[in-house]
């Protein structure tokens, strides 16, 4: 008797290039934000019994979606009505509510409609239309904490979380910050009107009205103000100028300039500098192949770029650990450790169509 051949495996397929809209990076989970308005994240979020093996998985209960922030093990999005949507680990409160992990978004309470919404290791916080801003989680050291307003961002339009600082500046550029619930404190000088702000795990960085990038500490020195009204302790990043747009990993920091280069310096064990080495540098180097870059994110040890051409490429930390995400994506990887699985220039994302959402996941 002879045995029919197997069949012939499932072709994938990908989505278009213009079908993703934004980026999230994380600590371990890169989420998209899709054209429908849904979210797709690497991770699997869905319950452990309706779980299948896949690439950039469907999370339930997103729809809607205009933005979305990955952070340590969870996520939040925020909606075009304002209404924040938050999903993951729970250990903090991060993702509100009292359930230790949260695998299908739900809204978190706040009082109205947000324009921001960003999220750190163990919190979250989002900034109001009218500018205050809420928070919840592991905030000030105080674990599960539910959504609170944070008076002194009263007038926030920029804001930025880390494992427990968060920073924000006005629309007149002031820049403060508060370390682990500590007094707010201005870690750059009065005169820097701040643009943009980003938050390593060690470090942050401010965009300015130049289009100069200065740092700081997130330890604050002991003979720093207490008031933030003096000078600070920042520093500018040398040699770089013309920058529009920063992204800020766990212990590396990039910056997209007018001319769509990207620049990144810091730690570099994984490639997440992204010029093709691990020699890590505290000068900004330039990322390979990439010089049409229209956003950039990071998070953990990886970073990623939005192309004019609407494409998206990313480099770093194990991009192409799981089998199935390196086989559907089709991303391949210098070898080399600390891990085989690391990319260390750009390459390009495919994302397939398959989503993987079965019916009984929607809530």
């Amino acid at each position: 008797m002879r045995l029919a051949p197997p069949p012939d495996p499932e072709q994938v397929t990908f989505v278009g290039e213009t079908e993703v809209q934004r980026v999230g990076v994380g600590w371990n989970d890169i989420c998209l934000q899709m054209s429908d308005g849904s979210v797709r994240c690497k991770q699997d979020w869905r319950p452990y019994g309706e779980r299948r093996l896949g690439s950039f998985l469907a999370v339930a209960g997103t729809k809607d979606v205009v933005q979305v922030s990955a952070g340590h093990h969870h996520a939040c999005a925020r909606t075009k009505t304002g209404a924040v949507l938050c999903w993951g680990r729970n250990d903090s409160g991060e993702v509100g509510g009292d359930d230790l992990f949260v695998r299908v978004a739900h809204v978190v309470p706040i009082p109205s409609a947000t324009s921001d919404v960003q999220v750190g290791e163990s919190q979250s916080c989002a900034r109001l239309v009218a500018g205050p801003v809420w928070c919840w989680g592991n905030i000030g050291q105080a674990k599960h904490a539910p959504p609170t307003e944070l008076a002194w961002f009263a007038n926030a339009t920029g804001l930025a979380l880390s494992v427990d600082a968060i920073c924000a500046h006005d629309a007149a550029g002031k820049l403060q910050c508060s370390f682990g619930g500590g007094l707010r404190v201005g870690p750059l000088a009065p005169e820097a009107i701040v643009k943009q702000v980003v938050l390593g795990r060690f470090r942050g960085c401010a965009l300015l009205g130049d289009g100069t990038v200065q740092c700081f500490s997130l330890s604050r020195p002991k003979d720093a103000p207490v008031t933030g009204t003096a000078a600070a302790w920042g520093e500018p990043v040398a040699e770089l100028g013309d920058v529009v747009q920063l992204a800020a990993g766990t212990s590396h920091t990039c910056a997209r300039r007018k001319d769509g280069s990207v620049f990144c310096w810091g730690d570099n064990k994984y490639g997440q500098l992204g010029n093709g080495s691990r020699e890590g540098t505290a000068s900004p180097v330039r990322v390979a192949h990439l010089a049409d870059a229209t956003e950039v994110y990071a998070g953990g040890d990886r970073s990623c770029a939005m192309r004019a051409a609407k494409g998206i490429v990313c480099w770093g930390a194990d991009l192409t650990g799981d089998a199935m995400f390196r086989a559907l994506t089709g991303l391949t990887a210098e070898q080399g450790p600390p891990s085989p699985h690391d990319s260390l220039v750009p390459e390009t994302l495919r994302v397939p169509t398959f989503t993987g959402t079965p019916a009984a996941s929607t809530p």
